[in-house]
């Protein structure tokens, strides 16, 4: 999350604790209901997009670096093989066709790397009645293929990540600004009719009606949790955060929301827990300085 977006999620979420915690002065008036409720729904569609967009592709490198592996040991048995076939019948040109080395093959420019296996499979493709003698069936080309395709998927996957993480911040953004239009031009008007009638009320909505600016210098984690069978924020569940060095513990507010700030960069657990409830941890989240993660959690009632 952008610095402003992130300022301004932290203000809309200190501001509803405010709001809730006055819930009997304001119930009774059916315009502030409907403006609070805008507010906390763009507000919360803005952590949920937040969230997907924070969704890590950690391991893709990995993924990638195995199916290029993968791909290169079926290319280089088939290369041997169509070279073997070109030495019988004397055909250079197919044999430097195909003349590839572990090297390029395996390290060097990753498309480079996809575009010689595929050299590799057209050749042996286009000689596989002959090399049957040489070990190549039609059953190796077809799994010699769908390796190439995986390695390219995973070529394409952090393409598509980056695709999808702009517009779920992009998102995050539109739901805000929903937030801002629902915040100043209806309840900062409404709130006049409680600067008299609670002025404490008014004076705690006023102090927090700000956006907190400067650096970030600190972790933090903010989840929204559900009930997964009603969709509704579900009150009280314990968000407990381990590492091998920290522990924190926070619980949910009545919006479903539980927010951990002042946090030390390390990699966490995050189990989510409550009477009734399945509990569900999320688990590896490499937290570095002034990093903001957020998680979308959806607890299942026990059967």
């Amino acid at each position: 999350m952008i610095k402003r977006n992130n300022e301004r999620a932290n203000r809309n979420l200190a501001l509803m604790l405010v709001i809730n915690a006055y819930t009997l002065v304001w119930q009774g008036l059916v315009s502030f209901v409907t403006a609070f409720g805008l507010f906390t729904g763009s507000t919360q569609n803005a952590l949920t997009a937040n969230a997907n967009a924070s969704k890590n592709i950690k391991g893709n490198a990995k993924d990638k670096k195995a199916k290029r592996t993968t791909a290169t040991i079926f290319a280089l048995q088939i290369k041997g093989a169509v070279q073997a076939y070109a030495n019988s019948i004397g055909d250079i040109t197919l044999f430097d066709s195909v003349n590839k080395s572990k090297s390029e093959l395996l390290y060097g420019k990753a498309t480079q790397g996809l575009a010689n296996c595929q050299v590799i499979y057209d050749s042996a493709n286009a000689n596989l009645a002959n090399l049957a003698n040489f070990g190549i069936t039609a059953q190796v080309l077809l799994d010699f293929l769908a390796s190439i395709t995986a390695y390219s998927d995973a070529l394409a996957a952090p393409r598509n990540a980056k695709a999808k993480r702009e517009t779920f911040n992009a998102q995050v953004t539109q739901f805000l600004d929903d937030a801002d239009n629902a915040l100043h031009n209806q309840l900062v008007g409404l709130m006049e009719k409680f600067r008299n009638t609670a002025p404490q009320f008014y004076s705690d909505f006023t102090n927090d009606n700000k956006l907190i600016h400067g650096a970030t210098n600190y972790t933090e984690i903010i989840a929204t949790v559900v009930n997964s069978v009603t969709g509704q924020p579900e009150f009280g569940v314990t968000m407990a955060i381990t590492s091998p060095d920290h522990n924190y513990s926070v619980t949910t507010s009545v919006f479903g929301i539980a927010m951990k700030q002042q946090m030390s960069a390390s990699l966490y657990d995050v189990t989510f827990s409550k009477a009734g409830f399945v509990s569900q941890t999320v688990t590896g989240l490499d937290m570095h300085l002034g990093e903001l993660e957020t998680l979308a959690i959806q607890l299942v009632p026990v059967a």
